[in-house]
C-alpha cells in the first residue's frame, strides 16, 4: 500500500517521485501481487507509481487521488478502482473548479468543528451531484472498457453512510459476531455518525441513489465489476466481515445486475481479473474450488445466498451442524 501518510504497518508513506519509485520496487522485491494506491498521493507520486509499476510489470490498483482525473488514471493503467473514487469529480461539468474546492476543503476542514463541518461538506458534495453529467460518465464507462479498468464499488459502504441514521442498520443480528470489545470501542464513532445533521444524510442518500444508477449504466456499457465490502477505516465492526459480502451482492442486484451477474462479481470475475479463470471461478472438472451449498436458488432471489446448507473449503466438508457450532463458539467468545 502506498500513500502520503498511511499509518498501517503494511503501508509505505511516500512524499515524492523518488520515494514512490522506491516503494514500488520494494513491493515488487518482497513478492506482493500488486501495489495499492491511496487518495492522498500527490500527482507526482501517483505518476511515479504508475510508471514504475509498468516498468517492473506489477499491477497497481486502489484509490484515484483527488488530484487526478479518473480517465487519466485509467489511461495510466490502474487495474481496478476502489469505491469509484473521483468518479463524481471527473463526471462533473464543473470538474476543474470543484476539484480545487475539494482539495482545499480537505486541507482546511480541520478548522471547522461539528455541525459547521458537516454542513460545509454537504454543500460541497451537493455541488458534485448538481453538476453530474451523464454524458461525461458515459464516455468514462467506454474508456474503462477499452482500458480494462475494473470497478470495486463497495456499495454496502455507500449504503451504510446514507442510512446511518436509521436504527435498523444497527439492529443487524450479525453484529453479535463482532467482539463486545470491538463494538464498545466503535460505539463513539457510530454515535457521532448518527448525530450528523439531516442535511448531510439527505446528501449521502442522494449520492447513494446516484451510485446505483451509475453501476447500472456502467454495467450496460460493459464495465467489469468485482464484489468487495471493505470496512470503514476507524471501525472494523461494520460491515461485519463475511456476512457483508452477501449484502454487497444484494446491492448489485438493486443496482440492476441480475442475480447471476451479481454472483459472478464474487466468483468468475475475480478469477478473470487475476488471470486465473482457467483454474478458479467456476465449478468445472479440473478446477480448484471452495463451494457454498445452498438450500434455495440464488438465481431466483439473491438473498438465498444466506441460506447455507454446507461449505466445502480446502477439500473439507463443513455441514450445517458444524457451521452452527462454529458460529455458536464465536458467540460464546464474544460474550
Amino acid at each position: 500500500m502506498v500513500g502520503s501518510g498511511r499509518d498501517s504497518s503494511l503501508a509505505i508513506p511516500v512524499k515524492n517521485e523518488r520515494e514512490a519509485r522506491t516503494a514500488v520496487q520494494r513491493i515488487k522485491r518482497e513478492g506482493y501481487d500488486f501495489v495499492k494506491v491511496y487518495s492522498d498521493l500527490s500527482r507526482e507520486s501517483f505518476l511515479a507509481v504508475a510508471n514504475e509499476a509498468k516498468r517492473l510489470n506489477i499491477p497497481f490498483a486502489g484509490h484515484v487521488p483527488s488530484v487526478m482525473n479518473i480517465a487519466e488514471a485509467s489511461d495510466l493503467g490502474i487495474r481496478s478502482v476502489e469505491h469509484m473514487t473521483e468518479f463524481n469529480t471527473s463526471s462533473s461539468t464543473n470538474e476543474d473548479v470543484l476539484r480545487k474546492e475539494e482539495i482545499d476543503f480537505w486541507k482546511t476542514f480541520g478548522r471547522l468543528r461539528g455541525r459547521d463541518l458537516h454542513l460545509e461538506e454537504a454543500k460541497l458534495v451537493t455541488k458534485f451531484l448538481d453538476t453530474y453529467s451523464q454524458e461525461k460518465a458515459a464516455r468514462l464507462f467506454v474508456l474503462f472498457g477499452q482500458n480494462d479498468t475494473w470497478q470495486c464499488p463497495t456499495l454496502i459502504i455507500t449504503h451504510s453512510w446514507a442510512f446511518a441514521n436509521d436504527p435498523s442498520i444497527y439492529a443487524d443480528p450479525n453484529f453479535r459476531y463482532v467482539s463486545a470489545e470491538r463494538r464498545l470501542k466503535d460505539a463513539p464513532y457510530w454515535n457521532e455518525i448518527r448525530s450528523r445533521p439531516a442535511e448531510q444524510f439527505a446528501v449521502w442518500n442522494r449520492g447513494y441513489q446516484l451510485r446505483l444508477q451509475q453501476i447500472d449504466a456502467a454495467h450496460r456499457a460493459g464495465v467489469q465489476f468485482l464484489a468487495g465490502s471493505d470496512s470503514v477505516s476507524v471501525s472494523s465492526s461494520f460491515p461485519v466481515p463475511g456476512f457483508s459480502l452477501h449484502d454487497e451482492l444484494a446491492q448489485f442486484v438493486k443496482a440492476g445486475l441480475t442475480p447471476l451477474e451479481a454472483l459472478q462479481t464474487a466468483t468468475i470475475n475475480p478469477a478473470k481479473f487475476l488471470g486465473k479463470e482457467k483454474e478458479l471461478g467456476t465449478i468445472e472438472k479440473g478446477k480448484l474450488a471452495d463451494l457454498v451449498l445452498l438450500d434455495a436458488d440464488p438465481l431466483t432471489d439473491i438473498s438465498n445466498t444466506k441460506k447455507i446448507n454446507a461449505v466445502v473449503v480446502n477439500g473439507r466438508l463443513l455441514d450445517k451442524p458444524t457451521l452452527h457450532k462454529m458460529l455458536a463458539e464465536l458467540l460464546s467468545r464474544n460474550d
